[in-house]
């Protein structure tokens, strides 16, 4: 199984396969103190940086990488910004009415709420997918607790305040279908024929055993147009 374990200014997630990744929360990029994390994998020669990920909304103080971790059969990289703007999902009709298929959400944010970002693997790298959605109360530590699953994240939001009353905390736990990610393919290219293959095309007639006549090669799209030898 995983092994988890945090200090002070970096968060550090090994997982099943030879890769670890890393929080540098101090790490000044465009904005000071915005923070990065890099992900090592294990090569002949040792670990070596193979991806670094960046918050998708850079910030001053932002802390992205406070925590880390690995789910999804380590497909899914999860990365806490201690400072980062969060936000809600205003649903309608407890999400029963969607907008332009559902590409429209409104959604009101909380500057230095603590956010949570998904990162899934698409092909050999991880790409930013999603960030959780949360209730936006700013100072109330939302994300100071953080439990990864392969399907499952639990974050604790100890200072939520409820019903006026501080300090009562909230729990909160994102669940997905398992074997899945953020992203899913909707339409994709057909494979071209590689035309460098066709050596020749012709008309040939079976009962004479005779060649009729030779056909070009054309695509078009591929740029193979009629009378064009390659």
């Amino acid at each position: 199984r995983r092994h988890t374990r945090y200090i002070s200014v970096t968060g550090v997630q090994t997982c099943a396969l030879p890769i670890f990744a890393v929080g540098s929360t101090w790490y000044n990029g465009d904005k000071i103190d915005q923070g990065k994390v890099e992900v090592y994998m294990s090569t002949d020669t040792g670990y070596v940086i193979h991806q670094t990920l960046y918050s998708p909304t850079p910030e001053t103080s932002e802390n992205f990488g406070r925590r880390v971790g690995f789910m999804n059969d380590d497909e899914t990289i999860v990365v806490y910004s201690e400072n980062g703007v969060s936000f809600e999902i205003t649903r309608v009709d407890s999400s029963e009415t969607t907008f332009d298929s559902n590409v429209l959400r409104l959604i009101d944010s909380a500057t230095d709420g603590g956010r949570i970002d998904i990162f899934d693997k698409y092909a050999n790298n991880w790409i930013y997918s999603e960030s959780l959605s949360t209730a936006n109360q700013v100072g109330s530590n939302y994300g100071r607790g953080l439990a990864v699953g392969n399907d499952t994240i639990i974050v604790g939001d100890p200072q939520y305040t409820v019903d006026s009353v501080t300090g009562v905390g909230y729990l909160y736990i994102y669940e997905k279908t398992s074997g899945t990610l953020s992203w899913s393919i909707l339409h994709s290219e057909a494979s071209k024929p590689d035309l460098s293959k066709i050596k020749s095309v012709f008309l040939y007639n079976k009962v004479k055993n005779t060649l009729v006549t030779y056909l070009d090669i054309v695509d078009p799209v591929q740029g193979k147009i009629p009378g064009a030898r390659s």
